[in-house]
């Protein structure tokens, strides 16, 4: 059964944890009732894992990360976003929720 709709992010790099951790602040300033769930494709560092459970964020690994096929590389290679917005498909795969608002 599929929880509560959510608001979340995706943390893919170092920089999008700290993108992400200001987005979590400032729902949380906004005093959102939706729980806010943190995504993440690559280990999370122990300092922004800190942060985002001292913000009251949920985190769940996209892991095993979505599967790329030899032969979608090279475009994905070429694209602007690379293998991180290739792992966005990934969040389309979660069946624990309802609704999902991704605010990219």
């Amino acid at each position: 059964m599929a929880t509560a709709p959510s608001v979340w992010g995706l943390v893919t790099n170092a920089r999008s944890a700290m993108e992400a951790a200001v987005l979590v602040q400032q729902l949380v300033d906004t005093r959102t009732k939706l729980p806010i769930v943190v995504f993440n494709t690559t280990e999370m560092p122990e300092a922004s894992a800190v942060i985002f459970e001292t913000l009251g964020a949920q985190l769940v690994s996209l892991e095993p990360a979505m599967p790329v096929y030899d032969g979608l590389m090279p475009g994905i290679r070429r694209s602007v976003g690379k293998l991180p917005a290739w792992y966005k498909l990934g969040l389309w795969a979660q069946t624990r929720y309802a609704r999902i608002v991704y605010l990219d």
